[in-house]
């Protein structure tokens, strides 16, 4: 019954689905890796498995995903390159989780529930459909305060979001080829524990004196960008 299961890996295969009692009896799984398959479902049955500590099925077709709030172990959610168009609710109700990948998808908004993933460090939204409008407005993410990396490039963002103010925990930031024309004082000045910032590829023509008074920065990328010169 493999129920002494710890690690599955299935991973760069040709699976196009799974049976969806597969998890019922490896009840001891810890991680569990089925990246870049063909999958469209995922088994219902992997919401049973509590010792479940990560899960990776990036590179797939999924559309939607199991009911995982009760999985108190999961700390790990690796949906990245899928076909997303929101987060699953479900996911927004994993409390525990740590790490969410949700780059390359077709995400149009950043919901408040959010906020309920108090323990998110890292944050992965990259190359996906959001704009401005997206996020939920000043305040609503205001209980991420332990987000440390937040990835946002390949979006559509002319100006950084106003709730950065709120994320005043994070020490990374890429807001690469987003097309960002100018950066927000405010924004910049909330950040202050900012260590690695990326605006690679975008059309700034100038930097605020604000960057000059993060103290804790140690890489500051402004290649390809449309600058004549720097604060001093």
């Amino acid at each position: 019954s493999l129920s002494t299961l710890c690690l599955l890996f299935a991973n760069d295969n040709n699976l196009k689905t799974l049976e969806d009692s597969l998890f019922e009896k490896l009840v001891n799984l810890q991680e569990i890796n089925f990246s870049s398959n063909q999958l469209k479902d995922f088994p219902s049955s992997v919401g049973n498995v509590h010792a479940l500590q990560k899960i990776n099925v990036q590179s797939n077709q999924l559309t939607s995903f199991p009911d995982t709030s009760s999985m108190k172990a999961l700390s790990w959610l690796e949906l990245g390159d899928n076909k997303f168009t929101t987060i699953p609710q479900t996911v927004l109700q994993s409390t525990n989780l740590t790490v969410l990948n949700l780059f390359g998808n077709g995400l149009t908004s950043v919901p408040a529930e959010l906020n309920n993933l108090v323990n998110l460090k890292k944050l992965y939204l990259s190359y996906n459909k959001l704009t401005q409008e997206s996020f939920p407005g000043r305040g609503a993410l205001s209980s991420l305060s332990s987000l440390e990396e937040l990835f946002l490039s390949g979006n559509d963002l002319p100006v950084l979001p106003a709730e950065l103010c709120d994320l005043t925990g994070l020490t990374e930031l890429c807001v690469s080829n987003c097309g960002v024309t100018a950066l927000n004082p405010v924004v910049i000045k909330a950040l202050t524990k900012m260590k690695h910032l990326h605006l690679t590829n975008n059309a700034l023509t100038e930097i605020p004196s604000e960057v000059c008074g993060l103290d804790a920065l140690v890489e500051l990328d402004l290649a390809h960008n449309k600058l004549t010169s720097l604060p001093s």
